[in-house]
């Protein structure tokens, strides 16, 4: 049996399993040209920033990670809002020109989370 021993990408999992959270920044919804989703579908550019939990417990964003949407919204996605992801995800790692890891990330449904939700990040102080 000949079998093809290789990891497939991008990684499809939903986001119950890879929970994707994102600041809107009030850019325009446009589709991206030529690059469907692995089921086919068109994706949509957010200009959202990934928001990335870091070990110590503070959150930063990641501005080399792209996140896409499928079911976008009529309007942008408002500056300082954070959403959260819904549905499906596929994250897709790339390297950038400059030779840095990078992740493209295509999800189907971004929600706004609830202000009471949300909390001010964790930041570290100057005498830690």
């Amino acid at each position: 049996m000949n079998v093809q021993l290789g990891t497939s990408l991008p990684v499809a999992t939903t986001a119950d399993q890879f929970p994707v959270f994102v600041a809107g920044m009030d850019d325009p919804i446009k589709p991206v040209q030529d690059k469907l989703t692995p089921d086919g579908r068109v994706k949509y550019s957010t200009g959202a920033l990934l928001r990335v939990a870091r070990k110590d417990g503070t959150v930063a964003t990641d501005k080399t990670a792209s996140v896409h949407v499928i079911n976008p919204p009529n309007e942008p996605f408002s500056f300082g809002t954070i959403y959260r992801a819904e549905g499906l995800v596929w994250v897709q790692p790339y390297m950038t020109g400059m030779d840095r890891l990078a992740l493209s990330i295509t999800v189907e449904n971004l929600v706004p989370m609830p202000a009471a939700a949300v909390s001010a990040p964790a930041r570290k102080s100057a005498d830690a």
